[in-house]
Formats: structure tokens, C-alpha cells, sequence
């Protein structure tokens, strides 16, 4: 029998190679794919958990995605051959599935790591407006910075405590060595806080630099009026 192994191709699916190197099947992954691949490689879970990752402060952490995409998307990995899964009874509620990365899930996951990211296209609506802002008011234009930073640090707030709470209730040391697989969450942690800490620091600066404007252009206007 022929031995079979997985490669990614161009980052965004795989191939089994035979060893011979020939091609015998290709398939799509998506990047939501790859997230959950990524979640169930720490463990085993069930679809609600897995959509948990999705929504607020996890998604700052990973990946966001509708709840109403991850069955589907796992309906896709089953089928690739990536996952399996089991129905697990409950009581008083229907039976859920748990999902399992499969060894040929696990592989394609390893080869998908050492491929380049692919090259997502750079677009940020409050850098636009940033563009066109000298068209409103500095003053008017200074507060919607004003709330982003504030935003962002509500977020960094909500990160900090899932963080607080997740390293409490595993009783791991932090941050973990590199070879931990906890290592990836806190480097997910880390970078969330840093470009967010980046932007605030960015807004902040927009916010002075308008608020500066509209001042000297009040001073300028009574001067005027003198």
C-alpha cells in the first residue's frame, strides 16, 4: 500500500501526496476551517463550544464568524476527512456531537502551519475616514477617534479578564514556555492587547491633533471678531 501524506497547497488547502508523488485527491480548507482545526487540536468539542471562540472577547482572540457558519464549515471538515466526531447523550436534550481532529486532520494542520499566511487585503474604514476628515469639523471628527479609543479599551478590558479567568481556572503558570500548547492562546492574548494598546495610541493622537485645530481656528475666529 502506497503511504499518503498531506500537504497544504498555497495556504488555503491540501493535497494527499502519494510517495511517489503523485497527486490523489485535493481539497478546500477555508480560515474558519483552519480556526477550528487549530481549537480542536488542544481538544475535543462540540459545536456550541466551538462557536464560543466566535463571538466576544474570544474572536478578539482568533477568528470571527457567524454561530450559523460553524456547522456548516464542520459539516465540510467531516467530509475532508479532518474531523470526526460522536453523539454524546444528554439528559432531558438531544444527543450533541463532539468533534475530534482526526490523524489526517492533524497532519494537514502541521503542513497548513509551515505555509506563508496569505496576504489579506488592508482594509480599515476608520483609516479612510481619517483620509477625508479636514471635509467635517475638527471637533466633530476628534470624537469619533475619541470613541474608538474608548472602544478599544473596553476590549483590552474584556481580554484581560477572559485572560485572568482562563489562566486561574487552569492553574498554568504565565505566560506558559513555547512548547506548551497553552503558549498560542497567550500569544493570541498578547497580540489582541498590543495592536489594540497601538491604536488607542494612534486615536489618541488624531484626537489631539484635531482638538488642537478646532482651538486654534476658535482663537483665529475671535481674534477675528475683536
Amino acid at each position: 500500500m502506497l503511504l499518503e501524506r498531506l500537504v497544504a497547497v498555497n495556504g488555503q488547502g491540501w493535497k494527499s501526496m502519494e510517495s511517489g508523488g503523485k497527486i490523489a485527491v485535493e481539497k478546500k480548507v477555508s480560515s474558519l476551517g483552519y480556526a477550528l482545526l487549530c481549537l480542536l487540536a488542544r481538544r475535543d468539542r462540540s459545536g456550541y463550544e466551538l462557536s464560543l471562540f466566535t463571538s466576544p472577547p474570544r474572536n478578539y482572540l482568533l477568528w470571527s464568524a457567524r454561530h450559523s457558519q460553524i456547522y456548516p464549515e464542520l459539516a465540510k471538515l467531516a467530509d475532508a476527512g479532518l474531523v470526526a466526531f460522536s453523539h454524546v447523550a444528554q439528559e432531558s436534550r438531544p444527543d450533541k456531537k463532539v468533534y475530534r481532529l482526526t490523524e489526517e486532520g492533524r497532519l494537514n494542520l502541521r503542513d497548513w502551519i509551515l505555509q506563508p499566511p496569505k496576504t489579506t487585503p488592508f482594509r480599515q474604514e476608520l483609516n479612510l475616514k481619517s483620509r477625508a476628515c479636514w471635509l467635517v469639523e475638527p471637533k466633530e471628527a476628534a470624537e469619533i477617534f475619541r470613541e474608538q479609543a474608548g472602544m478599544a479599551k473596553a476590549q483590552i478590558a474584556m481580554i484581560e479578564e477572559h485572560r485572568d479567568e482562563l489562566w486561574k481556572r487552569l492553574g498554568e503558570d504565565f505566560p506558559p514556555p513555547a512548547s506548551n500548547p497553552l503558549f498560542g492562546t497567550y500569544a493570541n492574548i498578547r497580540f489582541a492587547i498590543d495592536s489594540r494598546r497601538q491604536l488607542i495610541e494612534w486615536c489618541e493622537w488624531m484626537e489631539s491633533e484635531l482638538m488642537a485645530e478646532a482651538e486654534a481656528q476658535a482663537r483665529a475666529e475671535k481674534k477675528s471678531l475683536a
